[in-house]
């Protein structure tokens, strides 16, 4: 007996592929949003520690934080997808995490790019410049 990615009794008996898109659309476009914010958080995060030599632990948990907004992401996405539209608190939480996960973006970016030698994450290479 194969696996099948989606139990059948998820799909529903009797419904074909088309018709299972067709009646989740709103999640499927949900889960794609998502995947693009997260993917747009990982590039940032890559460009920000190409020139890291070194971290804290007080900045490790800043990327902790960091972190939990964009693990938590997909889960307010898919809370915003199964709810109606006029739901604030599905609307909400989806807005609220893109906040948080901006906001600890650019907390760390700033932590990076502190010009004073005091920087805990700063590569050398960028200070005498």
């Amino acid at each position: 007996m194969a696996a099948e990615a989606v139990p059948r009794e998820q799909v529903g008996s009797g419904d074909d592929a088309l018709t299972w898109l067709g009646d989740h659309t709103g999640q499927l476009l949900s889960f794609v949003l998502s995947f693009v914010l997260i993917a747009m958080f990982w590039m940032i995060h890559h460009r920000l520690f190409a020139d890291v030599e070194r971290v804290t632990s007080s900045f490790m948990w800043l990327l902790a934080g960091w972190l939990l907004t964009i693990v938590w992401l997909p889960v307010a996405t898919a809370i915003a997808g199964r709810m109606d539209d006029d739901d604030g608190v599905a609307r909400d939480s989806r807005s609220r995490v893109l906040v948080d996960a901006r906001h600890a973006a650019v907390g760390a970016g700033a932590a990076v790019h502190r010009t004073d030698d005091r920087s805990p994450v700063l590569a050398h290479s960028c200070r005498s410049g």
